[in-house]
C-alpha cells in the first residue's frame, strides 16, 4: 500500500484551501503520488481552468525530483535544451515554477504537492501550511 493515502491528500487539498481562502485567494491544489499520479485535486471556486494543469505539473515535478520546483528552477537555469527535453518527454506536465514541494515520510518521497493561482509565494505559502497541518 502507497505510504499517500486518498484520506491523506484530501487532508492536504483541504489545509491548502484553507490557507489560500485565509489569503483571499482562490488557488488550485494538486496532490500526487510518487510516480506523479494524480491522487487529489481541488480547485476552489473562481480558480481558472488552466491552474489545474499548472498545479499538476508542479506537484509532478516536485514528486519526480524530490526537490521543491522553485530549487530546480534555479538549478536548471542556464540549462534550456535540458529542461525542454524534459517538457517535451513529460507532455508539459515538468513545471519550473515556484509552488510546488515534494511530500516525503520518513525521509522517503512519496509524491508531490503544489498550489497554482496566486503569486509564486503565495502558492508556496499555501503549500507549507498544508505540509504542516
Amino acid at each position: 500500500m502507497s505510504p499517500l493515502t486518498l484520506t491523506h491528500a484530501q487532508h492536504l487539498s483541504d489545509a491548502a484551501c484553507e490557507a489560500a481562502r485565509q489569503l483571499g485567494v482562490p488557488m488550485t491544489i494538486a496532490v500526487v503520488d510518487s510516480g506523479g499520479h494524480l491522487v487529489s485535486l481541488a480547485r476552489m471556486d473562481g480558480t481558472p481552468f488552466v491552474l489545474t494543469e499548472v498545479a499538476v505539473g508542479k506537484a509532478f515535478t516536485a514528486a519526480g525530483f524530490g526537490v521543491p520546483t522553485e530549487d530546480l528552477a534555479t538549478l536548471f537555469q542556464d540549462r534550456t535544451q535540458f529542461t525542454t527535453s524534459i517538457q517535451v518527454a513529460t507532455h508539459g506536465r515538468f513545471t519550473l515554477s515556484k509552488g510546488g514541494l515534494p511530500i516525503t515520510v520518513d525521509g522517503r518521497t512519496v509524491g508531490g504537492i503544489a498550489a497554482s493561482g496566486g503569486t509564486g509565494d503565495q502558492d508556496l505559502a499555501v503549500v507549507r501550511a498544508a505540509l504542516a497541518a
